[in-house]
């Protein structure tokens, strides 16, 4: 406990300014070794050593803005706070924190599909309810609010810049996190207890692609409408009278919204349960719960009939098939064990790792040891309620609980609804801490520890978008997002310089095209057919014949439209290609560039 006093202490002194000022200096040197020798043969690692110098001056400024911060708190004593204060400090950590990302983002991978889908379905502009009935194009599931409506409105009114579309991201995080803060205070816990659990959230990095992602949007507005439905059925549990009834029926349609934004939202069903089951907003003995148990079964049996519904609705459109195989796995345990790891330090390896990837559960398994012994020598830090952490646990792990269904998806951000709750949990056990140094010579321990999990979380952050930390998930950082523009402006600018292309051909890998194809339909909607070829595989369509998706009301669930997977024979496609105009586009990892009709013809002869 010395020691940690001691650091405690080292950190917000003066020794503080001192790593600053050699930060700083490490950074003004790397920038100046990096502008001798820029031109590296990763393009990913060349961007990542641009943009790392400024990320360690940002996480020094941060670190000294937070210890003075720290300072200043223990000094003015930060339990005498307001609410009103403790919300706008939440407001301004996560605008410093997140809203770099959002102004630095871009679109990436899946996001042109979802682009260039609703820049076609004009049939949303006239009739939003028709949203109700289109798939997602990305993977052909079936959430409406996250990404049809929302990307479709903001594609209408403000064009296709990745501004508008991340800034939603950015208040739905907000939003998030701010709701936090509610629901700790709707459980009877202290402003700055709240705020505490507020500050971890926004600091976790399994949020991080729910805000920097368009695609993701759909995450944060199930964790929104989720919270909201939960906030309301604890405060139908404490009410009286008609206020009941309508605290159910406005918890209920909070759950809808949540549903209609993505599937994660299935789980609510089990957390209502626990919220009734143990009322965790009363000071009731954690063995009132039979006295609860037939409004739970109520409550249970009709959000799930609601979830039922959905998903039967889904699978109508989907042709009564699933986008992803449901099975039950004893995998169910490595994802737990994973999001564990997850929660505290982002570590992830690429799937060709997978001896690599072990290690992920692995430091799970230690990290749930070592609280677990931490707990029995100290059970006091669970507080006097311990029914309020068994909730918070549970709806924690109810959050991840599709997992036993949906082994293989297993992404870190998957579990951005489980921090929700676990950092509710964290806040709780780092307030009984706090309140047990206090005693001691640890000084204020559990307010240090938040200030160190933001700490690190900023870190993790700015370190994330220089695209450098091995990636296991969907983007990394800012680096995607940028080559992913660049690419559009290039096939906008060659389909502009040849206005007369008829049919575009994309030259690549086998998996390459993907992004490029939908960049070409938002580029040029007039184009005729999309092709692409690799010498190994030949050449591959959509579902169309490569034919553009139509603007037809029978369109809004032609997912396959939008990938070009299905192989061509040589003889139609030299049918499509003759007698028109056709731009060849070769993609490797030095980027695109426009084909001469001789190597055209150079690379087809490759195919055997």
């Amino acid at each position: 406990m010395q020691a940690t006093s001691r650091f405690q202490r080292f950190w917000t002194g003066s020794a503080l300014f001192f790593l600053v000022t050699i930060f700083a200096a490490v950074a003004t040197v790397a920038a100046r070794l990096l502008a001798a020798h820029r031109h590296l043969s990763n393009a990913r690692v060349e961007y990542g050593l641009q943009h790392l110098p400024a990320a360690l001056l940002q996480i020094a400024v941060f670190s000294a803005g937070l210890g003075l911060a720290y300072s200043w708190l223990i000094a003015r004593g930060f339990r005498r706070l307001s609410s009103r204060w403790l919300i706008l400090a939440i407001v301004l950590l996560f605008t410093i924190v997140w809203l770099p990302v959002t102004l630095q983002g871009g679109f990436a991978q899946d996001d042109w599909m979802l682009l260039s889908a609703a820049s076609v379905r004009k049939l949303l502009y006239v009739h939003p309810l028709a949203s109700f009935n289109a798939l997602d194009t990305v993977d052909g599931n079936y959430r409406p609010l996250g990404t049809v409506l929302y990307v479709g409105y903001i594609l209408r009114w403000f064009g296709l810049h990745p501004l508008p579309f991340l800034l939603g991201n950015f208040f739905a995080g907000l939003a998030c996190a701010l709701l936090v803060f509610v629901l700790m205070r709707e459980l009877r816990q202290s402003p700055a207890v709240s705020a505490a659990a507020a500050v971890l959230f926004l600091s976790r990095d399994l949020i991080y692609t729910p805000i920097a992602w368009l695609c993701a949007l759909g995450d944060s507005l199930a964790i929104f409408g989720s919270g909201l439905s939960i906030l309301f059925l604890l405060r139908a549990l404490r009410s009286r009278g008609p206020a009941v009834w309508i605290y159910h029926l406005v918890a209920w349609l909070c759950f809808a919204i949540a549903l209609f934004a993505k599937q994660s939202a299935f789980a609510v069903p089990l957390i209502a349960v626990l919220t009734v089951l143990l009322s965790p907003g009363t000071v009731e003995p954690i063995r009132a719960w039979k006295k609860h148990l037939p409004l739970a079964v109520a409550v249970g049996a009709v959000y799930g009939i609601t979830v039922l519904a959905v998903f039967r609705h889904a699978i109508t459109l989907l042709g009564h098939k699933t986008p992803y195989p449901i099975t039950i796995s004893p995998l169910v345990l490595k994802i737990a064990l994973s999001h564990v790891t997850w929660f505290f330090i982002p570590i992830d390896f690429p799937d060709a790792h997978p001896t690599a990837r072990l290690l992920v559960p692995a430091l799970g398994l230690v990290i749930l040891i070592a609280i677990a012994t931490w707990l029995r020598r100290s059970p006091s830090l669970l507080g006097s309620r311990p029914k309020l952490m068994v909730f918070l646990l549970g709806a924690a792990f109810a959050s991840i609980s599709l997992f036993l269904l949906l082994p293989n998806r297993s992404a870190a951000y998957y579990g951005s609804m489980a921090a929700f709750w676990l950092c509710m949990a964290l806040a709780i056990l780092l307030a009984n801490l706090e309140r047990a140094s206090l005693r001691t010579s640890s000084m204020h321990l559990g307010a240090w520890l938040v200030c160190v999990l933001l700490l690190c979380g900023y870190s993790f952050v700015r370190l994330k978008q220089t695209g450098l930390p091995p990636s296991g998930g969907y983007i990394w950082g800012t680096y995607n997002m940028a080559d992913n523009m660049h690419e559009f402006a290039f096939l906008r600018a060659a389909l502009d310089h040849q206005p007369e292309t008829q049919v575009l051909v994309l030259v690549g890998e086998p998996s390459a095209g993907k992004e490029q194809a939908n960049m070409a339909i938002l580029a040029k909607p007039s184009l005729q057919r999309i092709l692409s070829f690799d010498p190994k595989s030949g050449f591959k369509i959509n579902d169309d014949q490569g034919r553009l998706p139509q603007d037809r009301p029978e369109n809004l669930h032609d997912v396959d439209a939008y990938h070009w997977t299905i192989p061509l024979d040589e003889a139609n496609a030299s049918a499509f290609l003759a007698g028109s105009h056709t731009l060849w586009v070769r993609m490797d990892k030095s980027g695109l560039r426009v084909l001469s009709p001789d190597d055209a013809k150079a690379i087809q002869a490759l195919h055997p």
